[in-house]
């Protein structure tokens, strides 16, 4: 859920991964996911 807000708030995905300690495309499918990751 994380992810996504700071998504939406215009953070790239390359930051959201360096902040949040997890790969880039972590970060790119948590954002594409229709349904909430708990």
């Amino acid at each position: 859920m994380e992810m996504s807000v700071l998504h939406r708030q215009g953070m790239s995905i390359r930051a959201i991964a360096r902040q949040l300690s997890c790969s880039r495309e972590t970060v790119r499918r948590y954002i594409r996911s229709p349904l909430p990751v708990a």
